[in-house]
């Protein structure tokens, strides 16, 4: 019988939260960065699907993020929750002005946002 590796096998470590949540930050910035990049060099209405889906991807992370920080017992210091529950109220408030205003350079505030805390969270 064949030996199966699992996820949580030595050559396969879990990865921490503090990693996962960082990824999750990271790949959120890669989607609006890539519907960004796509709008800019086309400007087509895919493109604005693109935004719409990376928007909403985006949103639905920082909720998650707020609803955490908001926990009844978190593990988070009280600064620091009010500082992620800030940052979400920030993420909303972009959103809504590029809903507004559709231009592609507006979502550099929310990629610069999601990657420096994904650096923060890695340490980097």
């Amino acid at each position: 019988m064949p030996c199966i590796e699992t996820a949580n096998s030595p050559e396969h470590p879990t990865p921490a939260p503090r990693e996962i949540q960082a990824l999750l930050l990271r790949d959120a910035a890669w989607r609006l960065q890539a519907a960004q990049s796509g709008a800019v060099q086309n400007g087509e209405q895919t493109s604005r699907d693109a935004i719409d889906a990376a928007l909403v991807h985006n949103r639905r992370l920082w909720h998650e993020v707020v609803e955490a920080a908001a926990a009844p017992d978190p593990a988070l210091p009280c600064a620091v929750r009010h500082s992620l529950a800030s940052l979400g109220l920030l993420v909303d408030h972009q959103t809504v002005a590029f809903a507004t205003d559709p231009r592609p350079e507006r979502l550099a505030t929310l990629i610069g946002i999601n990657r420096d805390i994904a650096d923060g969270l890695l340490g980097a």
